[in-house]
């Protein structure tokens, strides 16, 4: 026995290396070969198994592909993508595969909400005829009471509606839940909801009923206005630009329409051009930004629209017979922007109250408004289209921002925005940089009015001895 000779195999990890190599090479015909050979010794490897799954697929062979991640999904369940990936390749086939149902629900169960998963149940639904569309409209009603605020299932609810001819419903939920203000960051929801309003309001029997027809181009005006805030947030300069341009010429189409009656309507038309001239300022700063306008060219403008968007009449406020307290929509909006129009002045010179005589004078007429129309729009742009361009601002006036009122509209501010950090943040910000004391006291008791914010019980770490002081560390101390 100790003359014999005993050979230990190792483990055939080169085999899978190599296979990879060969990937990474573009020789999937060599790498296909010893992921295989691999496996014939690995069998319970489920890396390989997706490896040799993602070769089928790629060469077209679906029904391998899937044979090979199912058998990778079996040895370690918890791949939600894989689970994903068979769905998506079984729906995908011309010809209605069995199996695609069960891994349709699989990916389902592993990941409740997901959006393409929806689509695929859709795609699902949608070919089984009438009966499938009136399951895929109980699995959205379902969805949409565990999530009501998930931007997704509302979009593909309305859209649903729409596809089958059921706009009465698809304008209701619009309507519906646009007064939650559940979706108010949702870009997808308002591209929805704009265009399903157009589409809407297109029908004769709607343009011929009046009080109807005002109704629904308030909400136009409302959802140009959001999506053109959520395009600013964003990256893409040319998108804001589309945005603006689009909202500019819906005030401009409905500028002597709204006019006619002292309404809703109006009322809104007169806050939303208020709006439009404060992200035509945020606008014009976003373009030198981007480096397609000098920052001496936008300045002055920019403090012109900013200007325009703080003196705007306020609408009237209103009480409610559900809650006297209650703030309404157009006075939370009237707020929200006259608190980051005030604060942008300010920002934008260290003597604001200079700055607005020197752009009052100076831009404060025809020439200025057309210099800001050619900013906006182009030199080469007709004017007869757009609202900021057609409009009246000589009544602008010299005075400057009280910090006292812009307290007063950063509190009212606040609930608009349902507390998000990002805009705490940057409201503490704004009063940091005017080396003021942020009112934090009323903020707070806007979003928490049972907080208590004062104590006696210092010695103790119970909750009930936080504090306001233990809320308001100054900037400084966290350099400490």
């Amino acid at each position: 026995m100790s003359g014999d000779i005993f050979f230990v195999p190792q483990k055939p990890v080169k085999g899978f290396l190599f296979a990879k190599l060969y990937f990474e090479a573009k020789e999937y015909e060599l790498a296909k070969r010893h992921v295989s050979e691999y496996l014939k010794v690995q069998e319970r490897d489920p890396k390989a198994h997706k490896f040799l799954g993602h070769l089928y697929e790629r060469e077209g062979e679906i029904n391998k592909a899937v044979g090979c991640y199912k058998r990778s999904v079996d040895l370690n369940p918890v791949q939600r993508d894989l689970v994903l990936k068979v769905a998506e390749l079984l729906v995908s086939k011309e010809d209605c595969d069995s199996r695609a149902e069960f891994w349709v629900e699989k990916a389902a169960k592993l990941m409740p909400g997901n959006p393409e998963v929806f689509n695929l149940k859709e795609r699902l639904l949608s070919r089984q005829g009438q009966q499938g569309w009136n399951q895929l409209f109980d699995l959205l009603q379902a969805e949409l009471a565990a999530r009501p605020a998930d931007p997704h299932v509302n979009v593909k609810l309305v859209q649903l509606f729409c596809q089958d001819g059921r706009l009465d419903e698809a304008i209701k939920h619009c309507l519906t839940t646009e007064k939650k203000g559940l979706l108010r960051n949702s870009l997808d929801w308002y591209n929805v909801q704009l265009n399903t309003l157009q589409e809407y309001l297109a029908q004769p029997s709607v343009s011929s009923n009046e009080k109807m027809c005002r109704r629904l181009q308030r909400e136009v005006l409302l959802a140009h206005c959001s999506l053109l805030r959520i395009r600013l947030s964003e990256s893409s300069v040319q998108l804001s630009l589309d945005a603006f341009r689009s909202f500019d010429q819906a005030m401009q189409a409905l500028s002597s329409v709204a006019v006619l009656f002292s309404d809703d309507l109006l009322e809104v038309f007169v806050e939303m051009r208020a709006h439009l001239y404060l992200h035509a300022g945020t606008l014009l700063l976003k373009l030198a930004q981007d480096r397609q306008q000098a920052w001496r060219a936008v300045i002055d403008l920019a403090a012109l629209c900013y200007l325009l968007a703080y003196q705007a009449p306020r609408p009237r406020a209103k009480v409610t017979k559900r809650d006297q307290s209650a703030p309404q929509l157009l006075e939370l909006l009237a707020n929200d922007r006259q608190s980051q129009a005030g604060h942008m002045l300010f920002n934008l010179s260290s003597d604001v109250f200079t700055l607005i005589r020197e752009v009052v004078e100076a831009f404060g007429n025809r020439s200025g408004q057309e210099s800001l129309f050619e900013l906006l729009w182009g030199p080469q742009a007709f004017p007869a289209s757009s609202f900021i361009a057609n409009d009246d601002i000589h009544s602008l006036s010299s005075l400057a921002p009280e910090l006292s009122q812009l307290a007063k509209w950063d509190t009212g501010s606040i609930l608009l925005h349902s507390g998000e950090l990002q805009h705490l943040s940057w409201l503490g910000l704004q009063w940091t940089l005017l080396e003021q004391r942020s009112p934090m006291r009323d903020w707070l008791q806007q979003l928490f009015p049972r907080l208590t914010l004062e104590t006696s019980k210092l010695d103790t770490n119970a909750p009930e001895s936080i504090c306001l002081l233990d809320l308001e560390l100054h900037p400084s101390s966290h350099q400490l």
